[in-house]
């Protein structure tokens, strides 16, 4: 039994001390619409002896204490005698008429009279439980059929701290199922999607792997044109390495963002995000108590366009990032990191790879701060040197045999041939070795725009990553490179993620990027 609910503009929340039964939504664009009553425990007003003529929009219950500012919240009648199946819903308040009677968005009452019924106004859910198609594991399953619709926002209450030190919610039993959708894009922006969002400091969610499959009517995990901003995550378990509430294999028309969020891997090797569109930008990735090299990359985007900007990722097992390129044959857009800072890693830092080698793709590596982690700076696959923009990074202290600023795997015959990249006003510094050499290839040459000097960290130690006058202003400005060209390299930026306010003014007059640089509430502002 499908839900009917069908206001796409509602808002939902959850709060660890809420209860299933509540009515849990609010829709603010309700003509008259009053006080939202969801960011409590317990409903505003509830009641067993509703009643409901058949046909009629009119709920009445002599028991109710009914008032105009309860217009626009959501009531959940959880189970009902008389009307018909549907009846077991969610409704909207859309006037008021007595403490005892008001009008609902649609009737409950299809195919008989309602004689009486349980009911609740006001108040959060528990759990993402009431707004979830399915459930696995020991996850509690939706007892009233999901009425979250595109468009609809989920809010997830905090106990007050921005990174909080112990678990709000403990989800680590299983995985719920949820609605996904095809958004609407309109120059490059999606709309039409579902925002799952944090509020009064992050909400920090223990889970053991996938919590959070979202696809289209269930069926497929695509976590099709969701938001997921502001949320702390713990991974408890190790079990179940797939990503979390951040899943995101999905196809380039039904993106999933994530923003603002916190993920501790807790020690484990495992993935946290995987998108193709989308993008995973002003994140931190950290990873308590890790040990030794992991295998799993964190990170992994694909193209059109999916972004990685803004970050900071350290102390994780796996590969930090990667550029994993899947089958298509899309050529014409590229997925972007930068602005990140990737430090402090027991892995390689940045990995570009190719998974179909006869197909060339755009990649745009710039302004990345890559420092002191246990593998390799970045590594390039496969042809990956076919159209790559690679500059105004910093790759340091990156030691130990075998390990390189930049790990080539390509012949340097095959870079020449293609010239489409360009590598270039890069900062390389204390580095085993800046670059490897292919066998019986020549090396490769520093790009004449690059650095060799100390990038000047004002203290790595605690995380300062403010640079110095040998990388400031020193970084090319303007994108370039997917073309063979440098564009204007009037050396106005800062190599490296940090950036400054002279650096930010021309980063933005020159819209490098186009619009998805460094900007927002990031976890590592570029300003410092």
């Amino acid at each position: 039994m499908a839900s009917t609910f069908a206001n796409s503009t509602a808002i939902w929340k959850v709060r660890a001390g809420g209860s299933q039964s509540n009515g849990g939504g609010f829709d603010p664009l309700v003509t008259n619409a009053g006080t939202d009553y969801t960011d409590q425990d317990s409903p505003q007003t509830s009641g067993t002896t509703g009643t409901v003529t058949s046909g009629s929009t009119t709920f009445v219950d002599a028991s109710a204490a009914f008032t105009s500012a309860m217009i626009g919240n959501v009531m959940q009648i959880s189970a009902a005698t008389g009307g018909s199946a549907a009846a077991v819903d969610y409704y909207v308040i859309t006037a008021y008429t007595s403490a005892t009677t008001v009008t609902l968005d649609r009737s409950p009452a299809t195919g008989s009279n309602i004689t009486a019924c349980t009911w609740a106004v006001g108040g959060a859910f528990a759990t993402l439980a009431n707004l979830a198609l399915t459930a696995t594991g020991t996850l509690p399953a939706p007892a009233t059929p999901a009425p979250l619709l595109i468009g609809n926002t989920v809010m997830i209450r905090g106990s007050g701290s921005a990174d909080p030190g112990s678990n709000d919610y403990d989800w680590s039993g299983g995985t719920w199922t949820f609605v996904g959708n095809s958004p609407i894009i309109v120059n490059g922006i999606s709309t039409n999607i579902i925002t799952l969002i944090g509020y009064n400091g992050r909400p920090r969610i223990a889970h053991a792997g996938q919590v959070i499959n979202a696809g289209s009517g269930g069926g497929s995990p695509t976590s099709a044109g969701w938001d997921c901003k502001h949320i702390s995550l713990f991974r408890k378990l190790g079990t179940n390495t797939t990503p979390a509430i951040t899943y995101a294999s999905n196809t380039a028309s039904t993106p999933m963002r994530v923003m603002d969020c916190i993920f501790d891997q807790n020690g484990f090797d495992a993935q946290e995000y995987a998108g193709i569109g989308g993008g995973f930008d002003f994140n931190e990735i950290r990873s308590t108590g890790a040990s030794g090299a992991g295998t799993i990359t964190v990170v992994a985007i694909d193209h059109p366009g999916c972004s990685c900007v803004g970050n900071y990722i350290h102390g994780v097992k796996g590969p930090a990032v990667a550029i994993m390129y899947g089958a298509s044959s899309i050529t014409t857009t590229h997925p972007v990191i930068a602005f990140n800072h990737i430090v402090n890693c027991l892995s390689d830092g940045i990995t570009l790879k190719l998974q179909n080698a006869s197909t060339l793709y755009n990649a745009v590596v710039v302004h990345n701060t890559i420092d002191n982690n246990q593998g390799h700076g970045i590594v390039l696959g496969t042809t990956m040197m076919s159209y790559l923009s690679l500059f105004n990074n910093i790759i340091s202290n990156h030691v130990g045999v075998g390990k390189n600023a930049i790990n080539f795997t390509d012949g340097y015959q095959v870079n020449v041939q293609l010239q489409k990249n360009i590598v270039d006003a890069n900062c390389y510094y204390g580095n085993t070795a800046d670059f490897n050499t292919i066998s019986s290839v020549v090396a490769w040459a520093y790009g004449p725009n690059d650095v060799q000097a100390n990038p000047g960290y004002v203290n790595a130690g605690s995380g300062n990553y403010k640079t110095g006058s040998n990388v400031n202003a020193k970084g090319l400005s303007g994108l370039g490179g997917v073309a063979g060209t440098i564009g204007a390299a009037t050396n106005k930026l800062n190599i490296g993620a940090y950036q400054g306010p002279a650096a930010l003014s021309a980063l933005f007059t020159q819209q490098l990027l186009s619009g998805t640089g460094a900007g927002g509430t990031l976890m590592r502002n570029p300003l410092g």
